[in-house]
């Protein structure tokens, strides 16, 4: 049995750590494996540990959110060299984007009456791997 489409903490609708991802993969009888986070590789080099001590084959991935002519896609990347500073860069522009975005969304909030500060949005999501989002 295989997954090759896991989210883990590192994406905005993941929750469980690398290792943990590799323990359920363990309890669920599945031998191939691939955390294709939202825009990170940030969980590969704990989850490929982890899956070689579980005797698990990890397949590095990817999922790259995308626009082409206004259409949004989810492109998933597998085999991927995760080494690759390209990832690296757009880790760094999703960042940016989101940050940007999320500025935008609390002034549109602000202008609908809601008092919520800057500092109330960070308490939220300080633990949170894109906390700037």
């Amino acid at each position: 049995m295989f997954d090759l489409h896991i989210h883990s903490l590192y994406s905005n609708d993941g929750e469980y750590s690398p290792t943990d991802l590799v323990r359920q993969c363990v309890k669920s009888g599945i031998k191939v494996m691939a955390i294709t986070d939202h825009n990170t590789v940030a969980a590969t080099g704990e989850a490929k540990q982890s899956a070689l001590e579980h005797n698990i084959d990890y397949i590095p991935g990817i999922e790259i959110d995308c626009t082409f002519k206004n259409t949004n896609f989810h492109v998933l990347g597998l085999g991927i060299n995760f080494n690759d500073a390209v990832y690296k860069e757009i880790e760094n522009n999703i960042r940016t984007q989101g940050q940007t975005i999320s500025y935008s969304r609390l002034q549109k909030i602000r202008e609908l009456g809601f008092n919520i500060k800057e500092d109330d949005l960070h308490a939220l999501s300080k633990h949170s791997f894109w906390p700037e989002t």
